[in-house]
């Protein structure tokens, strides 16, 4: 079975090499299929011009090394014959037996020393007080331990606590701030961004207290008393969920869109804003949060159940006790007394009418009704129901009844009682007792037992 020569083509075509992809992409746009002929003839024509492009590169970096090394031969040059002129250039030269030039070691005239001049000497007069300029520090190992503020070995302010996105962990020079401190025997240092270094003593725990009122625990945090200033590892806050946004001259931390603290710029570092600190810690950075907050995220529940959550550390919590009442569960426990049987009734008819509105469910009447307005007399027991296709007609129903009941009666309506529906709350309603001197009771809210007769 022989295959087409299309087909063969687009096989080979898939099997090009990564670095090919651009140029089999090209091939595959093109309108015209390839046959496995023309495929090896642009593969051919592409490897030469690859090739071409490899040897001319290679020529250009060798040309540009040559320039490099030429201007500093020529520098060297220049500065070798400024300082040779005169008299003494003679002497720093003298010919051997064998007819070679033997040059002098050069001596520094500053320090002493041999292998440089007196111009590149690090003593010279100016370069002892001058600050070394800050620089990051390369690590080539990930076990490394990175201090990169240089700054904060220079000036001393062990109260203060840096926010650093360079260091690696977290560092801090007061051993007083330090709880469930550790000695350390296996001689770790720290590498400074100045390529200096700086033994570590020990490790231990520090909470620091913001201004915002919440907790920052810091655990893991290693004791080195020869830097001048307190650092927090931004890479380690990150680790735990806290985001860190660089505004202006502030530093903002949020934890899952909740603000956490803040800190300002000053002497060109961002300064946290502590209250003070204290040890309770089991991450290497967190939030302590209250036993009550925890409580009420729990749906209240009791705190038996949350110091079993924070045994198993599922919960980070310093308390396991109750702080403070909650005032949702003492609301939530709160008994209504019971309604007594009213033993008072009215003495007359019609000195008080009970009403209530009340809804046929799913179910309407056969003239289409939805609704059902009752009207009780108190003395009496009395009742009398309106079907209503709306509750605004609960109004016109009640002047109906009036003018019904009184006629017959020959007695006039004294006292209305109802609830707080939105149809006895109308303004109508209102004018129309005002006018005609009936008082309108209402139940108290959430009391429906103080209508009951209706």
């Amino acid at each position: 079975m022989k295959m087409c020569e299309i087909l063969q083509a687009n096989v080979l075509l898939e099997k090009f090499p990564p670095s090919w992809n651009d140029y089999r992409n090209h091939l595959k746009h093109k309108k015209k299929d390839l046959k496995l002929q023309e495929l090896i003839s642009h593969m051919r024509t592409e490897e030469a011009n690859r090739l071409k492009d490899k040897l001319a590169s290679q020529n250009l970096n060798s040309i540009n090394a040559n320039l490099v090394e030429s201007s500093f031969v020529n520098r060297d040059r220049t500065k070798q014959e400024k300082g040779h002129k005169g008299k003494n250039s003679e002497k720093r030269q003298f010919k051997t037996t064998g007819g070679q030039i033997k040059k002098k070691k050069l001596v520094c005239y500053v320090c002493g020393k041999e292998g440089h001049k007196s111009y590149q000497c690090n003593q010279r007069k100016g370069r002892p007080n001058q600050k070394p300029t800050p620089q990051a520090n390369l690590a080539e190992q990930d076990s490394e331990i990175i201090a990169a503020i240089v700054e904060a070995n220079l000036i001393e302010n062990k109260t203060d606590w840096i926010l650093d996105t360079g260091a690696s962990r977290h560092f801090c020079t007061n051993r007083e701030l330090l709880h469930d401190y550790e000695d350390t025997a296996d001689g770790e240092c720290v590498f400074m961004g100045n390529s200096a270094t700086a033994e570590v003593i020990g490790k231990g725990k520090v909470i620091l207290k913001l201004t915002s009122g919440k907790t920052l625990s810091l655990s893991n945090v290693l004791y080195v008393p020869s830097l001048r200033r307190n650092l927090v590892s931004g890479s380690l806050l990150n680790q735990v969920g806290l985001k860190i946004v660089l505004e202006g001259d502030k530093v903002v931390l949020t934890k899952n869109g909740d603000f956490v603290g803040k800190g300002y710029l000053s002497n060109g570092l961002f300064v946290l804003n502590t209250i003070s600190m204290n040890a309770n810690a089991s991450s290497s950075a967190y939030l302590i949060e209250s036993a009550n907050l925890w409580h009420g995220r729990l749906g209240h529940v009791n705190f038996a159940s949350i110091r079993k959550l924070k045994d198993l550390r599922l919960i980070n919590t310093s308390e396991t006790h109750e702080t403070g009442k909650c005032l949702v569960c003492i609301e939530s426990k709160f008994h209504k007394k019971p309604f007594k049987p009213v033993e008072y009734r009215t003495t007359e008819l019609l000195e008080s009418i009970h009403s209530d509105l009340a809804d046929f469910r799913t179910t309407a009447s056969r003239g289409g009704k939805n609704y059902y307005v009752s009207f009780v007399d108190d003395y009496s027991r009395f009742t009398k129901i309106y079907l209503i296709k709306t509750k605004n007609e609960a109004v016109s129903m009640f002047v109906k009844f009036k003018a019904e009941s009184e006629n017959q009666l020959g007695k006039r309506i004294k006292r209305l009682r109802s609830d707080r529906g939105g149809e006895y709350s109308d303004k109508t309603l209102k004018e129309f007792c005002e006018s005609n001197g009936i008082i309108h009771e209402f139940t108290a809210p959430y009391s429906p037992q103080q209508n009951g007769i209706a």
